[in-house]
């Protein structure tokens, strides 16, 4: 993946330059992904490898849909290491999920404060 915290360009292409739908897919990461991310980081949750690779597959998915590669790349790493069963490599993955989810967070809401442009 590419390292974007958000790349509005690809993002755009990815919703076929559609700046609405792309408003409407941004705020539907905004509301869906952060009670996700949270149920990864509650350190009083105990989660199986299964319920770890389910989260971080359906955040990863969320992520790579509005070319947030940075939070993408590291949910990967979390599922893939969820499935393969590595509990020490998925856990030690959380600290850099929580700062990939809020830049992307930051960056998301950022630009959904401006006004559209007119096509």
């Amino acid at each position: 993946m590419s390292g974007a915290v958000f790349d509005l360009p690809k993002a755009l292409e990815i919703v076929g330059g559609d700046a609405e739908l792309l408003n409407m897919v941004l705020q539907v990461f905004v509301d869906s992904s952060p009670p996700l991310w949270q149920q990864l980081l509650d350190p009083a949750a105990s989660h199986s490898d299964d319920a770890v690779r389910e989260i971080a597959h359906r955040l990863k998915g969320g992520a790579a849909s509005i070319a947030a590669d940075c939070l993408a790349d590291v949910c990967w790493r979390i599922e893939t290491a969820a499935r393969a069963g590595d509990r020490s490599i998925w856990q030690a993955s959380l600290p850099e999920l929580a700062l990939q989810a809020q830049a992307a967070l930051l960056a998301v809401n950022e630009h959904l404060q401006k006004p559209l442009k007119p096509a």
